[in-house]
């Protein structure tokens, strides 16, 4: 037994003989000779105040050791606390280690953190700009409750999707809706950067933001990525080529979508359902305008321009022409090298039993002319009634209708547009 106390003893001895709290430039350390780190750690006799930089090395007895943590409550309760610099040193934030520091309005989280620990942020009543790095792993709960966030800026957001922000999901794909309801924070503006090159589904589906701006590298967006989000503004970068059901659906407050991409891209049909495209502007590139003005969705916005504030005249191809020449339709158009479009049905057509068929019922026609560059033209329309009469070939019978055997003028014909 004697031993046994004498080794706990030794061993206790030897692990407070390698750490030893010191002072350096205003800012409390707990140092591990061993290993030469060092973690922050509460001030002694009073609290952090003003703007605290800490440093990622620092001396003592002659030898560096490198700043590799910020301690379990560390700058808690310091609500004079107006900045602080954390260096890319640092890997961890322990739990509470800025709680209620309500003087503190906005943060940067180097790429060198992986985990934040619960209540790290927590109640830092001032705290509206967050950046997180790109390899924070682990959030633990309630580490940015109460924080009036407005402008979030996420290096990563694949390294966010695997984060739990409540403790109940392991892998939540609804990033700031999580956020938002389960951990009180509000985001405003989201910058994502140029290393993502996806968005998932519903990752943010009912957060608070009120604009976004979605890089060059991300190529798509997935299903309700943004649905019943308080967006008023979006930007699309240029590489978006996919955008699923419901990305942007009931997003009320829409007034500007910037899409700087080229090519059209792939879009469902309720990808903006409920969002009031219809009073909104789109903003595209000039020479891509008329390509956004013919496909659905996009065409749906109330007004159409190119990314430099104009809108270069858009051509629109003529009303097509309806005629009967030899008993077939011909279509014409002022404008050149258009492609006809056309749908011919029969209202009253029946079905015969029997070695004969009697060739009689009201035609109409419809047909629009399309041409690369160009609006499709609007539709021209034409009605003409055939009757198998009595007369001889073509000739108009009383009733004025035309001998089917041979139709040669059109009855009634009405070319307008719809």
């Amino acid at each position: 037994m004697k031993k046994q106390l004498l080794l706990l003893a030794l061993m206790l001895l030897a692990t407070s003989a390698s750490a030893v709290e010191v002072e350096i430039a205003g800012v409390w350390y707990d140092v591990v000779t061993k290993v030469k780190e060092a973690t922050v750690i509460q001030y002694k006799n009073s609290k952090y105040s003003g703007g605290i930089v800490i440093p990622e090395t620092i001396e003592y007895d002659g030898n560096a050791y490198s700043v590799t943590s910020i301690g379990e409550c560390a700058f808690s309760d310091c609500t004079s606390l107006t900045s602080v610099t954390i260096p890319n040193s640092v890997t961890s934030i322990g739990n509470s280690a800025f709680t209620n520091c309500a003087s503190l309005t906005s943060v940067t989280i180097p790429d060198g953190v992986t985990s934040i620990g619960m209540h790290a942020f927590f109640g830092c009543s001032g705290l509206t700009s967050l950046v997180v790095g790109n390899n924070v792993a682990s959030i633990g709960v309630s580490a940015f409750a109460y924080c009036p966030l407005k402008k979030v800026i996420v290096k990563d957001i694949t390294a966010w999707c695997k984060i739990s922000f409540d403790n109940l999901h392991s892998n939540p794909l609804s990033i700031s809706h999580r956020l938002y309801n389960a951990e009180g924070i509000i985001i405003r503006n989201l910058v994502i950067s140029d290393n993502v090159t996806s968005i998932g589904n519903y990752a943010f589906e009912d957060s608070g933001l009120t604009s976004v701006t979605i890089p060059n590298s991300v190529t798509t967006i997935g299903d309700g990525a943004f649905n019943g989000c308080a967006l008023t503004t979006v930007t699309i970068g240029n590489s978006v080529a996919s955008i699923s059901f419901d990305a942007f659906a009931n997003c009320s407050s829409l007034t500007d979508v910037y899409c700087l991409a080229e090519n059209v891209p792939s879009t469902d049909s309720d990808a903006f359902v409920g969002s009031s495209i219809n009073t909104a502007t789109l903003h595209v590139p000039n020479a891509s305008i008329v390509a956004y003005q013919t496909a659905a969705p996009w065409s749906g916005f109330k007004a159409i321009v190119g990314l430099d504030g104009t809108t270069p005249e858009t051509k629109k191809c003529a009303t097509p022409t309806i005629s009967l020449v030899d008993g077939e339709l011909v279509f014409g158009c002022e404008t050149e090298g258009v492609e006809f479009v056309s749908e011919v049905t029969v209202s009253d057509a029946k079905k015969y039993n029997g070695n004969k068929v009697s060739l009689t019922g009201v035609y109409k026609v419809s047909v629009y002319a399309t041409k690369d560059g160009y609006l499709s033209s609007d539709v021209a329309t034409a009605e003409f009634t055939m009757s198998a009469g009595s007369g001889k070939r073509g000739d108009i019978n009383t009733d004025g209708t035309v001998n089917a055997l041979d139709v040669q003028e059109v009855i009634n014909i009405a070319a307008d547009t719809e």
